[in-house]
């Protein structure tokens, strides 16, 4: 019998941490090389191994006073929610730090940008949204999040981070998946009523139970809808009403079954309550790109003259449609279906609004500077990509007025801005 080769050990490295890095990593400078090493505090000193592109924490040196026990015991498994063991006052200091960095050499023609204003938006238990993995491994599927830097799935009992109703959806969907073969995708949120919703994307088989479960957990009240789409099939299989609901103060707002809404209830309408403030749309003309389902058309129609709302996926542009008819707004908003990245702007336009997918905006912002609205009101999920588009912004002549980060997702790094730019 042959010996098993072994690969070559990893290096053990020691620095210290210089700053947390967009993903929640710290940034380790060594002699020939930058480590990003994970759950790490500023100022710390550690012992990784050296790996690419993560290193792997060892142990922690000297330990930063910002480093807390975290308060959800999967956290060390889980790669859901990246600085729990910091402070929330060290965690701030991360996103802004990530927010900074990444608008820091921005062209400003001799103004400093505005101070960034930071809000508080969504506590934790506050998502009512959100997609989990699964796969079959062993006799049992498992349903859970991926840990950091990898595709294996960790699968938690409970997460601190989900509104109770949807927390309760997480055993649901275990129960659901009972006996199916291969690995897919769960996407869960509030749907009518306040009850989950599951949308459970599949590659592999799924025994005729399943179907049966989703009707009970529908007729049983547990569930509001579920939709199943089988790998290779043309439309899901539905059961119930799968749609996601966003409940604001005004009443639902629908969402296309598995599309894309914001993170929580909460965090969305102080989103769209920041973006009307900073925006002032009253009496104007609006653009609106990337337009979504149309948490931010609503609000914004309330107070301009006429929304035009652009968006490419034509499942949320019927559920905009929807939401505007409820609000009985039809009379002032428009809805286009149509790719925003390449949506020709009105000569002289008053405003755009435009929400990008962590992508960012190159298009839309090379048309915006060709067609120079008076006012911009940009909202980024993705720092590096909003630096890199108020680039241009700020080289044709615009001046930023306003930065504010909202505090959408708690116990990670990810933060959402809002950036209101004028023509100069």
């Amino acid at each position: 019998m042959k010996p098993t080769r072994k690969g070559p050990a990893a290096a053990r490295a020691e620095g210290r941490v210089e700053k947390i890095v967009a993903g929640g990593a710290g940034l380790v400078r060594l002699p020939s090389q930058v480590v990003l090493v994970p759950q790490v505090a500023v100022g710390e000193r550690v012992a990784f191994e050296v790996g690419r592109p993560m290193g792997r924490l060892l142990k922690v040196l000297e330990p930063a006073p910002e480093r807390v026990i975290p308060a959800c015991a999967h956290s060390a498994r889980c790669g859901g929610c990246d600085l729990l063991h910091l402070t929330p006052e060290a965690q701030r200091a991360a996103r802004l730090g990530i927010l900074e960095e990444a608008l820091a050499g921005l062209p400003r023609e001799g103004r400093a940008l505005p101070a960034i204003v930071y809000r508080e938006a969504a506590p934790l238990h506050s998502r009512t949204r959100v997609r989990w993995h699964a796969r079959r491994i062993g006799p049992d599927v498992m349903v859970g999040y991926h840990a950091a830097g990898s595709r294996t799935i960790v699968g938690v009992p409970d997460c601190q981070a989900l509104d109770p109703r949807l927390e309760a959806a997480l055993a649901l969907s275990r129960e659901l998946l009972v006996g199916a073969e291969g690995e897919g995708d769960v996407h869960a949120a509030l749907g009518v009523g306040g009850r989950p919703v599951l949308s459970i994307a599949w590659r592999g088989a799924l025994p005729p139970r399943v179907f049966g479960s989703a009707e009970q957990l529908v007729t049983g009240g547990k569930l509001a809808g579920v939709a199943l789409h089988l790998d290779g099939a043309r439309e899901p299989a539905k059961v119930g009403d799968p749609r996601p609901v966003v409940t604001l103060a005004d009443g639902p707002l629908f969402a296309p079954i598995a599309g894309f809404s914001q993170a929580s209830e909460r965090g969305d309408a102080v989103l769209a309550q920041r973006v009307v403030a900073l925006a002032d749309p009253e009496g104007l003309e609006v653009i609106e790109l990337f337009a979504g389902s149309g948490n931010l058309t609503v609000a914004l129609a309330r107070e301009a003259v006429h929304v035009t709302a652009v968006e490419q996926v034509g499942a949320a542009c019927v559920a905009m449609r929807e939401n505007v008819a409820l609000r009985k707004l039809e009379t002032r908003v428009k809805v286009i279906e149509a790719d925003a990245e390449a949506y020709a702007l009105p000569t002289h336009g008053d405003l755009v609004v435009l929400d990008p997918p962590r992508t960012g905006a190159r298009g839309a912002i090379a048309e915006i500077v060709k067609k120079r609205p008076k006012r911009v009101v940009y909202v980024s999920c993705d720092p590096t990509t909003l630096g890199r588009d108020l680039r241009v912004l700020l080289a044709e002549g615009y001046v930023v007025k306003a930065i504010e980060a909202l505090d959408l997702f708690p116990g990670t790094s990810h933060v959402e801005s809002v950036v209101a730019c004028e023509r100069g």
